[in-house]
């Protein structure tokens, strides 16, 4: 699932230092681990449009 860091957090398990306005990618199960701990991420909603834009950008510099 997709989250969007809300409040800067260490993650316990990578070390890692995320700073609020970072898209995460979860697990249902580590972002509920994380919710427990405090308000640091929140889901980001998934559109249709949104995967568009996505899978278009993922395209953009191969050869056509």
């Amino acid at each position: 699932m997709k989250v969007k860091v809300i409040r800067k957090f260490r993650d316990k398990e990578t070390k890692i230092v995320h700073k609020a306005g970072e898209v995460l990618i979860l697990s249902k199960k580590r972002f509920a681990e994380i919710q427990k701990a405090g308000s640091f991420v929140e889901e980001v909603e998934v559109t249709d449009k949104g995967a568009a834009d996505e899978a278009s950008a993922e395209g953009q510099g191969g050869t056509e």
